[in-house]
């Protein structure tokens, strides 16, 4: 089983063929792991609404429902709502904010609008904005509770309609964070997904290497990857 870090570089190594091997040293494995538990965990994302054992395997990793103030201007589509995130954090610590769920809108009606206070937001594609905006069955309101939102950066922005005078206070985001980055060490730092994931994970790291070596096991390599992870 694989259970620490250590587990996981030795596996890598067994599977390469280079046990007693100088070739891939530690420094190197910490350079490839990552990279590989982030392709591990988008795979899974993709899927994520779709097979119940996806959503089980990212469980560790999904913020529970978290309330977000306002940062900007109260004024429409000047709301700023501020994911947490820090790329400069320390080990063992991960970076916050990957990957949107979902996002709820607490709306501040103004001048007489009304609706329900809290409206589920629906993802705005920028290119979409234009057309919605012209769609009179489509497009957002404060008085059916239909409001969108968007990305931009690690910012929640928020759109409740042409011409409204209401704003959004707050937010309630659902969002995965970044996994704990992977560390051999010292000091080491394990994976903290679920301990089948780190072997698939391992056998991510190992056709990335046979690839960039260009290994004429790769092919068979990836045969028995695919095989041992069905």
């Amino acid at each position: 089983m694989i259970t620490t870090v250590d587990d996981m570089y030795q596996y890598c190594l067994e599977r390469l063929n280079k046990e007693n091997s100088l070739f891939y040293r530690p420094a190197a494995f910490d350079i490839d792991i990552n990279p590989a538990q982030q392709e591990w965990v988008e795979n899974r994302y993709f899927e994520y609404d779709r097979f119940q054992k996806r959503m089980d395997d990212l469980r560790v990793i999904s913020v529970p429902p978290t309330v977000i103030a306002n940062t900007g201007v109260a004024a429409p589509e000047e709301e700023i709502f501020a994911v947490p995130y820090d790329d400069t954090v320390g080990a063992g610590v991960s970076y916050g904010y990957w990957h949107m769920l979902s996002v709820e809108v607490k709306v501040n009606y103004q001048e007489g609008e009304c609706g329900p206070e809290w409206c589920m937001g629906r993802v705005l594609r920028r290119d979409q904005r234009t057309a919605i905006k012209t769609d009179p069955f489509n497009r957002p309101s404060t008085e059916n509770g239909k409001v969108f939102y968007w990305m931009e950066g690690n910012n929640v922005r928020v759109w409740l309609g042409v011409g409204t005078v209401s704003y959004a206070d707050e937010v309630k985001v659902e969002y995965l964070r970044y996994p704990i980055p992977i560390v051999l060490g010292p000091p080491a730092t394990d994976c903290e997904l679920p301990v089948h994931a780190r072997k698939e994970i391992c056998d991510i790291v190992v056709r990335r290497k046979l690839e960039s070596m260009e290994s004429p096991r790769y092919q068979s390599n990836a045969i028995e990857m695919s095989q041992s992870n069905e």
